[in-house]
């Protein structure tokens, strides 16, 4: 099932209000170009509301006994059309608009090299003989892949507020002339664990979605030298 958060009007989402105020729980069905209203599909079959359907978090935390409900609710015939609306007639929000927690793990090595790879061309271009400034920081060999990242895995706290959906304007932040983004896997965790093996990684993942990560690389190559994670390079309006 592909589930969405969605609402129906085109104000901009107040960020307290995720879970009221419009946003509304649904699943995508007819080739993409409907959305069954969950919480309005149960009060019509059930005469009531669903706890487990209020949000996307919710059915999340609700774990087998909320997705039962929802998949049931897709495949009743007697669902009618009265809860179903249009896909391309609504606003969609990210599939949880305000997680709990959120960690961002740099797991690809060729990432990795490329990103200091792009580091040294950035400092280079500062210096007024950019091209020498290229071939020194490369015969130095830094900054380089530290070894500590082939040892743990590594990951900072994005912004658990700066989240948006799809088709949302991220505005260029003032401080940066030098913005990025990287298209990346987000995944869900569903059943919560603690030191878990990674043979029984798997079984914690409730689902998917795809997350663009956005950065100001200037801002971020300044804050990194002081230790302590990549700052406003990451943490500005509507960076996740």
């Amino acid at each position: 099932m592909r589930l969405v958060t969605y609402r129906t009007d085109s104000q901009e989402p107040d960020i307290r209000r995720t879970h009221g105020g419009g946003a509304r729980a649904g699943v995508v069905v007819d080739g993409d170009r409907t959305i069954v209203d969950l919480q309005a599909a149960y009060r019509l079959r059930h005469g009531q509301p669903s706890p487990h359907l209020d949000s996307v978090l919710a059915i999340i935390e609700g774990g087998d006994a909320a997705l039962d409900q929802a998949r049931a609710l897709v495949e009743d015939r007697a669902v009618d059309a009265s809860v179903r609306v249009d896909l391309a007639a609504v606003r969609l929000l990210a599939p949880v608009p305000q997680p709990p927690q959120m960690r961002d793990f740099l797991c690809f090595e060729k990432h990795l090299v490329q990103a200091f790879e792009s580091v040294r061309t950035m400092r280079a271009q500062r210096a007024p003989d950019p091209a020498a400034a290229l071939a020194a920081i490369a015969a130095s060999g830094k900054p380089a892949a530290p070894a500590i990242w082939y040892e743990r895995p590594i990951f900072y706290h994005p912004s658990r507020f700066a989240v948006c959906g799809p088709e949302t304007d991220v505005v260029w932040p003032a401080y940066s002339d030098a913005m990025d983004f990287e298209l990346e896997f987000g995944c869900y965790i569903g059943t919560p664990g603690k030191d878990i093996t990674r043979e029984n990684a798997r079984q914690h993942i409730f689902g998917y979605t795809i997350f663009n990560d956005f950065s100001a690389r200037d801002e971020q190559t300044l804050d990194m030298a002081g230790q302590l994670g990549p700052g406003k390079g990451k943490d500005f309006d509507n960076a996740n």
